[in-house]
């Protein structure tokens, strides 16, 4: 189920119909009169990194009644995944009905909060998930390497009791589980690939969510949903375009999914 707000216009329209012939529930999309659907421009160079600009759009329209309005049928899932494309208090509400319902909740910081998320807002996150940059402004603290992204996620984890997963590029992904008397550091090394292979990294942070979220919502190890997560991402790399990258689970090798 998706809760969103699109433009009266051709890209709110095929983005719910593709919604819809993916199987994903659009009765709480809302069409907004008078503004465009929010847009992102890709830039992408010969080495398949990416530069994106954002257009907010009728993002900036999603209202405490959408979310509200959803907050029944959210009894009918287990797991919600937010990112920081719409009003960041629209965020923090939805996640807060979210949680009252029972559900686990993820946080996506992207793209990058302007300061740092307050510990009331993260009281609704169970995983927050962010990037170096990301968890540098979440966290107020300055992310220069791997061994400042333990600290700073580490200090934050054991404020807020959010289990923190930062991604590490071509360095994998960890998480930092809050402990008793310390975090705990789960490290994940990243799935090795020939940059011959490497076309287009556009949404791959996207793809890694979605496998994270779907491997926890069945029932996986913190561990394996992130090893399944950089395996599928590595995957939707080596082909172009964001959505058109990602593979129906049923053409990927079910070994992908396999861990211990």
């Amino acid at each position: 189920m998706m809760v969103a707000c699109v433009g009266a216009d051709d890209f709110g329209s095929g983005t719910i119909a593709n919604f819809r012939a993916r199987g994903v529930l659009c009765d709480h999309v809302r069409s907004c009169e008078g503004v465009s659907s929010g847009v992102a421009t890709i830039y992408v160079d010969a080495a398949g990194e990416n530069c994106i600009a954002i257009v907010a759009g009728a993002n900036d329209k999603l209202s405490r009644e959408d979310v509200l309005g959803a907050r029944e049928a959210m009894g009918g899932f287990s797991l919600m995944l937010c990112q920081n494309e719409i009003p960041i208090d629209m965020t923090e509400f939805a996640l807060k009905i979210a949680k009252e319902a029972g559900l686990t909740t993820a946080f996506n910081a992207a793209p990058a909060p302007q300061k740092p998320l307050s510990h009331g807002f993260l009281s609704h996150v169970d995983y927050l998930c962010a990037n170096q940059t990301e968890l540098a402004t979440i966290s107020g603290k300055t992310v220069a390497n791997t061994q400042d992204a333990i600290s700073a996620a580490s200090e934050l984890a054991q404020a807020t009791s959010t289990v923190v997963v930062v991604t590490l590029g071509k360095d994998g992904c960890m998480a930092i589980v809050p402990g008793e008397d310390e975090a705990e550091v789960i490290r994940c090394a990243a799935v090795k690939l020939d940059a011959k292979l490497v076309v287009d990294t556009v949404g791959a942070g996207d793809c890694w969510l979605g496998a994270f979220a779907n491997s926890l919502d069945q029932g996986l190890s913190l561990r394996s949903a992130m090893t399944i997560a950089n395996r599928v991402a590595a995957l939707s790399v080596q082909r172009h375009g964001t959505q058109s990258s990602y593979s129906r689970r049923s053409e990927i090798d079910q070994s992908v999914f396999a861990c211990e």
